[in-house]
């Protein structure tokens, strides 16, 4: 039985995309009030975020953008639109 690959499996939600790749770069943000709150913090599109951790319950995700450490919540994180670091 062949073993499925990061390459072969591209994975549709942002989530996945993380635990698959852990370093993306940001291409948007669907949610505009969202939009307005990371731009304001400075993470910006085009930046590469990598997940650094998430809790056990999977709510909450720790992300590095940049310098800085950011706590958000699983639906911030799926509103998300990124691309992983190798295809961009």
């Amino acid at each position: 039985m062949n073993k499925i690959q990061p390459k072969d499996y591209y994975p549709t939600d942002t989530i996945s995309l993380f635990q698959v790749y852990r370093e993306v770069i940001l291409t948007g943000i669907e949610d505009p009030m969202l939009a307005s709150r990371l731009i304001s913090m400075g993470i910006l599109p085009g930046m590469m975020l990598k997940m650094v951790r998430g809790t056990l319950q999977g709510h909450t995700y720790i992300i590095l953008a940049g310098k800085h450490y950011f706590a958000m919540r699983k639906n911030e994180v799926n509103a998300l639109r990124v691309q992983p670091v190798s295809e961009a």
